[in-house]
């Protein structure tokens, strides 16, 4: 019996006249209808693979069924309208059931209705703003939580039998449940309008730093063309609409992978603006003030990705981000920030407030996440206006009590032969005008190279097309660059790793003796900084200083005959100016 005592079922079509006919005749007996949808979702539980739609169906007595009542269990509703309530002549219950099944209606309105039917179990809701580590964290939860993806209502995501399969997965496994894991890119407006919010249901978020999110929008859709060039997909093929493109080459060059980045980056549709405010916001409506009263009118918990790590350790005890779904790196940070930030500005200006007050308010905490409540009471009244402009970007305290969980900024532009490759291409400006990076100095550090003339202590003797470091600080000294021109210093080359051994170098730079960041460096890699102008002088040389704490002797780690102290093989070093 599907349904317990409440719901009439049908034993046999045949006279029943022993005891031992109604045994004999239970594994063929049949349900009436469905008449709510805790019912629909109850019977959804016994479809399998092996038993099929139509099988599952073959369960149900479809005797005196109307269109109303397919309409009130699949749908949860009464009809639109009376045509759709009667009967037409050449109307078939069953038929009319399974088409019902199969409808966008269905599927589109799956998250509502299963949280009405199932109202018992608490709710853990994670809004997910694209490119903000969510995949990562939606892998992790759904192998320990009953998960309802959002992206199954999406039409043509999953087939028709997956789609329905993935239901029955979840009707049978609810009552095993306390609590429902629903995730997805949805507006938190649209969900609480369409699902609600009651006491005890949870909703978490993560953003990110809105340049780092408008690259990495622009990265992944160029990494889905090289997965997809052609456009099978329903995602790809609207990117290839877009660029006005019929495909990807299947001889791709970097330059033209970087050239496309480009472009994506630059067009609204694609690298979508102010993207964290939208999902948090209302009818998409991508802005701080809405965004900010949804997050402190419900509650919710957010973080960044600079506290993803600990807030995966100290909120769900998850050891360590897989860094799922992680974006081909093809534009970087250093180049948006040169480059693309000042064009991006209004795209980024109202994340940039949230992500501003967020990460403010992680800093007054020392907590690895805060709630729209906890933000609310540290803001006062100017959290709305006032504050989000206070602050600034970069305009307050990160050593302050808490911030002590952000580490120096990275140095790393590019790691790895493909990325340092990407990199060394020359970004194209956003616009004529826009600002571009011009080469002052290119200083060669093999044998034959002008390394000679620019490195001062700690390094070893040049070797074919590199020098290492020799020492626990290496300097090298470059030429004066003119004080009111933006300067920056890359450095290219290999660290010394050992597989099991030294996994890393980390380097310090320091510039003029101030500390610009660190590198955490592990294959080929550019580490890029720039200089201040507050820290050069006019005429005067820029001395940059390498300290090595992780440096080791070959003779000690591995038992060679070298007993140099090496970190950080430098190849070449580059100068540039933005203008």
């Amino acid at each position: 019996m599907l349904f317990g005592s409440r719901v009439p079922v049908t034993i046999s079509d045949r006279p029943l006249e022993t005891q031992r006919d109604i045994v004999h005749a239970m594994p063929r007996m049949r349900t009436r209808l469905p008449r709510t949808q805790p019912e629909l979702f109850t019977l959804l539980g016994h479809l399998t693979m092996e038993r099929g739609l139509d099988g599952l169906l073959d369960l149900v007595d479809f005797t005196g069924v109307t269109p109303a009542d397919t309409y009130r269990a699949v749908y949860g509703r009464p009809p639109d309208h009376i045509e759709t309530a009667i009967a037409a002549p050449d109307y078939d219950p069953r038929s009319y059931f399974k088409q019902t099944l199969l409808s966008q209606e269905f599927r589109q309105r799956l998250l509502p209705n299963f949280l009405t039917a199932f109202p018992q179990q608490g709710r853990d809701v994670f809004i997910h703003v694209p490119k903000c580590a969510g995949t990562d964290l939606i892998l992790s939860l759904s192998n320990r939580h009953l998960p309802l993806p959002k992206m199954l209502e999406i039409d043509g995501w999953v087939s028709d039998d997956e789609f329905l399969y993935a239901v029955a997965g979840l009707a049978r496994a609810v009552p095993f449940h306390d609590r429902i894991f629903v995730h997805g890119h949805m507006e938190l407006g649209h969900y609480i309008a369409s699902a609600g919010l009651r006491s005890g249901d949870r909703i978490f978020t993560t953003i990110r730093d809105p340049l780092d999110l408008m690259l990495s929008q622009a990265n992944y859709a160029v990494g889905r063309l090289c997965q997809d060039p052609t456009g099978r997909d329903a995602d790809t093929a609207e990117l290839l609409r877009w660029l006005d493109i019929p495909r990807l080459p299947n001889d791709v060059s970097l330059r033209e992978l970087k050239d496309l980045a480009t472009r994506v980056l630059l067009d609204p549709r694609i690298a979508q603006p102010n993207r964290a405010c939208s999902y948090l916001g209302r009818n998409m409506l991508g802005t701080y003030r809405v965004a900010m009263e949804n997050i402190v009118v419900h509650n919710v918990e957010i973080t960044t990705t600079r506290h993803y790590e600990r807030w995966l350790a100290e909120r769900w005890d998850i050891g360590e981000s897989q860094r799922s779904n992680r974006s081909r790196t093809i534009l970087t940070r250093n180049e948006g920030r040169l480059l693309y930030a000042d064009v991006l500005t209004s795209a980024m200006a109202e994340d940039q407030k949230l992500y501003d007050v967020v990460t403010w308010s992680l800093a007054q905490t020392g907590a690895a996440s805060v709630t729209g409540m906890e933000i609310a009471r540290l803001a006062g009244p100017w959290l709305l206006e006032g504050l989000p402009e206070t602050i600034g970007v970069g305009g307050f305290d990160l050593s302050s009590p808490g911030a002590g969980t952000l580490d120096k900024p990275s140095l790393i532009a590019a790691e790895e032969p493909e990325a340092v490759s990407l990199y060394l291409l020359p970004g194209i400006p956003a616009t004529p005008e826009g600002p571009r990076l011009e080469l002052v100095a290119s200083i060669d550090c093999g044998l034959d190279g002008a390394g000679r003339d620019h490195l001062l202590d700690g390094w070893s003797a040049a070797e074919k097309t590199f020098t290492w470091t020799n020492a626990e600080s290496s300097q090298l000294r470059l030429l004066p660059v003119p004080p009111d021109d933006r300067c920056i210093v890359r450095l290219i080359g290999n660290p010394y790793v050992v597989k099991g051994l030294i996994p890393f170098q980390r380097i310090e730079i320091l510039v003029n003796g101030e500390l610009m960041g660190t590198a955490r460096v592990n294959d080929i890699a550019v580490i890029e900084c720039e200089v201040p102008m507050r820290l050069r002088q006019r005429d005067e040389p820029i001395i940059l200083t390498l300290r090595l704490p992780t440096a080791a002797r070959p003779c000690d780690v591995t038992g060679i005959n070298d007993s140099r102290l090496l970190a950080f093989a430098l190849r070449r070093v580059m100068v540039l100016v933005v203008r």
